[in-house]
């Protein structure tokens, strides 16, 4: 879906933004010379919680501090999102600040981005995009054309974050006033996140290199366009989620987590990702 105007305004807000807590930045990006600049100011995101590595979904907005229950330990995931401008130069989508939770996955599917074209500064909006899927669409004020293209998403810590202040839905982030206690914890936090985000970054194997109970010789893990979330096969996805499954139609591959189209060869050993090929050589 997709819908034209916008306030131009929007987008100046993100420019002054610094590397804080952990990065969202976008794998294979591509975009066309008429699109200008891509702004996310809704994301949602796939949390996993610190305590007892129960999974929920969250929608963040810019400048506010949500919070979801985690449905195994009713514990308090708590993050607020600050977008950033994505350019030619920049792959930066945003950041985050994280509180009982580490951030798994970017539903892409659920999110809004804002598309400025270069020609006379229009926005576009536009939601359901996937990764690894082309969104062609048109300027509403001088109907140039917009390619946005993103393979994946990864995450990158660049410091710890706490929250300060008790501001109801507002994050007031200070590291300067964080007691030593809280820095030493917040630092345990980032690396126990950075250990759970090295299985989702690419040149990395995922968890048990892809597979599952359900198939032990299945070396991925399936994105399924019903929710946009990653399964290792329709079984695991069946079991945790309340919807029908619509057919994957993309993967991760188990041996170093590139997304990439699905194949069937990835078990056989035969045609498939360099990383698999060089590991066979080996």
């Amino acid at each position: 879906e997709e819908s034209g105007g916008g306030e131009s305004g929007k987008l100046s807000l993100c420019l002054s933004q610094q590397k804080r807590g952990v990065e969202v930045r976008l794998v294979g990006l591509q975009l066309s010379e008429q699109l200008a600049a891509v702004l996310c100011p809704v994301l949602r995101l796939d949390l996993q919680c610190v305590r007892c590595h129960g999974r929920a979904d969250l929608t963040l907005q810019q400048g506010t501090a949500s919070s979801v229950t985690c449905s195994r330990c009713r514990g308090q995931l708590t993050a607020a999102y600050h977008p950033s401008l994505v350019h030619a130069a920049s792959t930066t989508l945003g950041f985050l600040d994280l509180h009982g939770c580490t951030a798994g996955d970017v539903i892409m599917q659920s999110c809004k981005v804002t598309l400025t074209c270069l020609q006379c500064g229009g926005d576009t909006s536009a939601t359901g995009l996937s990764f690894g899927d082309c969104r062609v669409t048109w300027c509403r004020s001088c109907h140039s054309k917009l390619v946005f293209v993103a393979q994946q998403c990864k995450f990158l810590a660049h410091c710890a974050s706490a929250f300060a202040g008790e501001s109801v839905g507002l994050c007031l982030w200070d590291c300067a006033h964080v007691s030593l206690g809280d820095k030493v914890k917040a630092t345990q936090k980032r690396q126990e996140s950075s250990v759970k985000e090295k299985k989702l970054m690419v040149g990395n194997p995922l968890p048990n290199e892809g597979t599952c109970s359900h198939y032990k010789k299945s070396h991925r893990w399936l994105r399924f366009p019903c929710c946009g979330r990653l399964y290792p096969c329709d079984v695991c996805h069946d079991s945790a989620e309340d919807h029908p499954m619509q057919r994957a139609g993309r993967m991760l591959c188990g041996f170093c987590s590139r997304e990439q189209v699905p194949t069937a060869l990835l078990c056989t050993g035969e045609t498939l990702c360099v990383c698999r090929c060089a590991r066979r050589q080996a």
